[in-house]
């Protein structure tokens, strides 16, 4: 075994020319020694190549907010806000007309809506949910354009009683117009949607004209958005 002891002695020995002190150095420091320009380039290569990495996931994040941000600039936006109570009295249906507009800068593809107006609790309980709008029927799709309003109208499914009348005179109830629209813009595969509620409130004898079958176009009312009812996608 003499002979492999001299090899592998051999293998670890390092003449004087190539260190400057002529002093015999065990394996480990000649290894190191020998591959240290190697082990500092690997070194270097890995913190470049995780620093590389790094810069890609942030340019791609930038890059996904940027078209985020273009897409919420340049797609539709439509909302809809009642402008007009329908007077009706005992024995009828309450009704509203209200305006939709395409806020954004595309047009609004395939448009389709449907509302409803009840008459309910006021204020409203938190949580509380207005009777679904399934069976209500939906309008053809149409195209809207931006800054371009659509008018609708719409009748409530039930008709006022005497004690909802007299509450609504009281403010103890109120007339709720509340609806759902769906259209495309072209930025996203599934449709977009709106979600509107507002209800009717206004002085003693408006709301008495409102209650009373008043036919005249000069009936002021304010519409009240209800916060949690109201959202779009």
């Amino acid at each position: 075994m003499t002979w492999l002891n001299e090899i592998l002695h051999s293998a670890c020995s390092i003449s004087a020319a190539s260190i400057a002190k002529a002093e015999a150095l065990n394996c480990a420091e000649f290894w190191m020694y020998r591959y240290q320009t190697f082990l500092t380039g690997t070194s270097a290569s890995l913190i470049a190549l995780f620093a590389a990495i790094l810069a890609w996931r942030a340019s791609r994040r930038q890059l996904g907010q940027a078209a985020e941000l273009a897409s919420r600039q340049l797609r539709a936006w439509v909302s809809a806000q009642p402008s007009f109570g329908v007077s009706f009295r005992q024995g009828a249906a309450p009704g509203a007309r209200f305006t939709i507009r395409n806020l954004g800068n595309a047009v609004a593809t395939e448009l389709r809506w449907r509302a409803d107006v009840v008459i309910a609790e006021h204020p409203l309980p938190p949580n509380i949910a207005l009777p679904k709008l399934e069976g209500v029927q939906w309008t053809s799709p149409i195209a809207l354009f931006p800054n371009d309003p659509l008018f609708g109208e719409v009748r409530g499914r039930q008709v006022a009683t005497v004690e909802e009348i007299a509450a609504i005179r009281a403010r103890t109830k109120a007339i709720y117009i509340y609806g759902e629209l769906f259209y495309n813009d072209g930025y996203q595969m599934e449709p977009r949607e709106t979600h509107f509620c507002s209800f009717i409130s206004g002085k003693t004898d408006q709301l008495r004209h409102l209650t009373n079958n008043y036919k005249a176009e000069d009936l002021k009312l304010t519409f009240t958005k209800v916060s949690d009812k109201n959202f779009a996608t």
